[in-house]
């Protein structure tokens, strides 16, 4: 229970009760979705998954990062043991059987969103503030990605075990050391969960400097900093083993985007605000974002990202005078990007929804608060102002609610997900190539020319789609057309 909350234990367990049925209300229509993109390389294909036997492999063997024991999932080697665990134990439970995996992963988020109502109750002493929040987080558009792509479990793994480990630190975390103990292995789980949980020891070390009740900041380092470093210690040991595991510390050699650092920055900046959109805004959601090459600080869309970004770090401020759990929610957001500002680049892509599920815990929580506060005030001043912002709220998760049902389609199979994909980013070559691939699948090849092509207008280096023209032309039987373009391949990447 919460500390200093004064409400009893039914309150909360019809609050959590209402978290799992809404959620699995929202999601329902998911789970006869199928396999997508990389789910049959981590699952349908992969050979490790098909014996708990392997368990050891996945932590402990460098074989272990590979999809399929077998070839790197695309060039990359992954290590998120835990989520690997995660297919093996559906894997005995469901074989192939795709609506068992998307259970699991609702039920995941159902359990994210749970944990992240005792956190939120715990920073504003508030059951209605974390019930709020909760629903806000477990209906959140943003957070389809994660949740109906059963490839992106490792979020919903990382984030959970993130949660228990702040809740226990919370809980007398500094002054038990059963408490804390518990909270440092969480924390080493949620690392094997998803890297980018690597944030933790900083939120941690942000809440005591920031929530440290009538403590001075001078005691509250001195007090603090032992934990801290246990904390820093665990989190730089699982760097290691990760290192030792993959031979690297980002999942594949991407160069900086934009070709160097500076204009890496300049995009990155650029992304965060959309980040930033995305939450207070959820609307032209995809799954794969392009962000223009940015070479100059004076574009326009940089200029006014920055512009963005300093406002929010300006109200952020502000709360540290004013109500000090917000600042820290809001501060939040700031720490859980690091580890996705592509400092070491991200393949793939330089921001995806899924890449922001624990950041977006902190603007959230934030919202929930303002809500509740907004709502108190209307109440105190009119009985039906209190009315209209509740039904704003109301209206506002139903909102919510009917943008994650009409988009968890999307990923129904692969054809669905790619032409969705295709419609909200046209100018994306992955998708682009990925749409090619499955008209080539339903040998509609005059379609799969079609969009191999404007991948490769897009990126006249994309050596993948250069060899998916060649499979095209060998199927069509034109040898020389294919062994053109499947040389062009070869030209782009010739170590492949």
């Amino acid at each position: 229970m919460p500390a200093g909350s004064g409400r009893g234990a039914d309150m909360v367990y019809l609050h959590i009760s209402a978290i799992a049925v809404l959620t699995f209300i929202v999601y329902l229509n998911a789970v006869n979705n199928g396999f997508v993109g990389d789910d049959y390389g981590f699952i349908t294909e992969n050979l490790a998954i098909r014996s708990l036997a392997n368990i050891w492999g996945f932590f402990f063997d460098s074989k272990g990062t590979l999809a399929g024991y077998t070839l790197p999932e695309y060039g990359t080697f992954i290590y998120r043991p835990l989520r690997t665990l995660s297919y093996a134990l559906d894997h005995s439970l469901f074989g192939h059987w795709a609506p068992g995996y998307h259970i699991t992963s609702i039920v995941l988020h159902v359990f994210a969103g749970v944990f992240l109502y005792f956190i939120t109750a715990e920073i504003f002493k508030s059951y209605r503030v974390a019930f709020i929040a909760s629903v806000l987080f477990a209906l959140h558009p943003v957070h389809v990605e994660a949740v109906s792509w059963i490839s992106s479990r490792a979020d919903l793994i990382g984030f959970i075990f993130f949660c228990l480990s702040l809740l226990f630190y919370m809980r007398r975390g500094g002054e038990s050391k059963p408490h804390l103990a518990l909270s440092i292995a969480f924390s080493f789980l949620s690392y094997l969960g998803k890297e980018t949980m690597v944030a933790l020891p900083g939120i941690i070390i942000l809440y005591d400097v920031i929530c440290r009740d009538n403590a001075g900041l001078r005691e509250t380092i001195k007090k603090k900093t032992p934990a801290w470093v246990v904390f820093s210690v665990v989190m730089f040991a699982y760097l290691f083993l990760r290192y030792k595991m993959t031979g690297k510390m980002s999942l594949s050699h991407q160069e900086w985007w934009g070709g160097n650092p500076y204009s890496n920055f300049l995009m990155m900046t650029k992304a965060s605000a959309i980040y930033l959109r995305l939450l207070v805004l959820p609307v032209n959601l995809n799954f794969h974002y392009v962000i223009s090459t940015v070479q100059t600080l004076f574009d326009v869309k940089v200029l006014i990202s920055a512009f963005v970004l300093l406002a929010y770090l300006a109200l952020t401020v502000f709360f540290y005078f004013r109500q000090r759990a917000v600042c820290f929610v809001l501060a939040w957001f700031f720490l859980g990007l690091v580890p996705i500002a592509n400092i070491a680049p991200i393949s793939f892509s330089m921001m995806a929804e899924r890449y922001i599920y624990m950041a977006s815990a902190g603007p959230i929580m934030a919202a929930a608060y303002g809500l509740c506060t907004w709502h108190k005030k209307a109440k105190d001043a009119s009985p039906w102002g209190g009315r209209v912002v509740a039904g704003l709220s109301l209206a506002l998760m139903a909102a919510f609610s009917a943008q994650v049902m009409a988009r968890n389609p999307d990923y129904k199979d692969e054809f669905a997900f790619y032409t969705a994909a295709v419609k909200s980013s046209p100018d994306s070559p992955p998708s682009l190539k990925g749409l090619a691939d499955q008209y080539m699948a339903k040998k509609d090849y005059a379609a799969a020319l079609e969009y191999f092509g404007k991948a490769i207008a897009l990126n006249p280096a994309y050596a993948e789609a250069y060899l998916g023209i060649g499979f095209v032309y060998i199927k069509t039987g034109d040898m020389d057309k294919a062994l053109f373009h499947v040389l062009k391949a070869v030209q782009y990447k010739p170590n492949n």
